[in-house]
């Protein structure tokens, strides 16, 4: 199937909805490098938050995550 057939299919999947953020399986990871000597790399775990989504109004969707700087590790 074309690469977009297939998006489009899979996009009419989608139902309208809130969807909560599990805060076991949602991480964050990050990396920053160092004046170019190392890179240094961290995870933050433990969010919570949601999506609002309407896949006729997808510009309308809405994210809000909480991110608990004392995950940081």
């Amino acid at each position: 199937a074309q690469p977009a057939a297939a998006a489009a299919a899979a996009a009419a999947r989608v139902k309208a909805g809130t969807y909560t953020v599990d805060p076991d399986h949602t991480q964050v990871i990050w990396s920053v490098d160092h004046f170019g000597f190392n890179r240094l790399y961290g995870m933050v775990g433990g969010m919570s938050g949601s999506l609002q989504l309407d896949p006729a109004r997808p510009a309308a969707a809405r994210l809000q995550i909480d991110i608990p700087l004392s995950g940081l590790t």
